[in-house]
């Protein structure tokens, strides 16, 4: 799954907005569409390809409006998807 760059401000003038890129691997399990962040362990799932680019676009807005109402700057201390979901992605990713 091939993602934007995500500007998120942190609430200050003063500061450029931040910009996060995400990586995801996108796989069925049943009848589900899941989405697994690689940078970040979050992850949606959905019935459909659209519902599942809207469910992970909600997780991480939602993520940092939580973050940002707490004082916290978002994606701060969150782990790194699990190996076998980089093991998945493995074949896409390309070397210089």
């Amino acid at each position: 799954m091939v993602s934007d760059n995500l500007d998120i401000g942190m609430g200050t003038k003063a500061r450029a907005p931040r910009k996060y890129a995400f990586r995801a691997v996108v796989f069925q399990e049943g009848e589900w569409l899941c989405a697994q962040c690689l940078e970040y362990n979050l992850v949606a799932q959905a019935k459909s390809l659209p519902k599942l680019c809207l469910a992970l676009q909600q997780l991480i807005v939602g993520h940092v409006v939580v973050r940002l109402r707490h004082g916290q700057q978002p994606f701060r201390n969150l782990p790194r998807a699990p190996a076998k979901y980089w093991t998945m992605f493995r074949p896409y990713l390309r070397f210089g």
